[in-house]
């Protein structure tokens, strides 16, 4: 049975909690993993970013959402796509980011950096980014439709597209993400990977991409502490 939950070190800080979920954690089990409110998205695969102010909102429709607010679990659900989670130790903010290829093209990541820096005062160089498990550059085979939007964009350097077969290529989706992000101003040290595929971990992880199930997501989040 795999674990419920991982975590990664950088983001281990006081009056923080982060998670990136398994396919052994359920949504129940996760609300469970504090004694707060929680919120989720109705995710629609864009770059709608949502703040809660109160922690009580409902019908919340976007792909990436942030709060200020103690003891609110925020979450996003994946099951390929990449879970992004934001923390400001100096402004005692979160955000957390569903970014699946259309996110990503959109720069939602990027674009919460620069919402939480409006809303909380974020400076992204005081930022920790957490990338969890998606789907790796070794798996996420796409067609032209999706690397060319990529390849013609002048930001991104090598790294991104790693070989071509006729109209197919592999792309690098959290390398992406994290090219946006130091575009922001976020620094490299800053910037923590799980580097787990979710397609070659069947025992750890849902993947969409293998399994060609709908609705067998995972679940990630992150709270201030009360």
């Amino acid at each position: 049975m795999p674990e419920e939950y991982l975590t990664l070190p950088l983001l281990d800080r006081p009056g923080f909690f982060h998670f990136f979920g398994t396919k052994a954690l359920s949504e129940e089990q996760a609300k469970g993993v504090h004694d707060g409110r929680s919120l989720r998205l109705t995710q629609v695969h864009g770059d709608g970013i949502v703040k809660s102010d109160t922690g009580t909102e409902n019908k919340l429709v976007g792909d990436a959402l942030m709060t200020d607010q103690l003891g609110v679990l925020i979450t996003v659900f994946t099951a390929d796509c990449l879970p992004v989670i934001i923390i400001d130790p100096n402004r005692h903010a979160v955000a957390i980011v569903h970014a699946g290829w259309r996110g990503s093209l959109l720069r939602i990541v990027a674009k919460t950096v620069s919402a939480m820096a409006r809303s909380y005062g974020s400076d992204p160089g005081s930022l920790l980014v957490g990338m969890g498990p998606r789907i790796g550059p070794c798996c996420f085979e796409v067609g032209q439709e999706v690397w060319g939007q990529v390849e013609i964009d002048p930001a991104y350097s090598a790294g991104v597209i790693s070989r071509k077969r006729g109209d197919k290529a592999w792309v690098n989706l959290p390398h992406l993400n994290r090219i946006q992000l130091l575009n922001t101003g976020v620094k490299p040290d800053n910037i923590a990977d799980a580097d787990l595929c979710t397609v070659c971990h069947p025992n750890m992880f849902n993947s969409y991409r293998r399994d060609k199930v709908k609705g067998q997501n995972m679940v990630s989040g992150v709270l201030l502490e009360q």
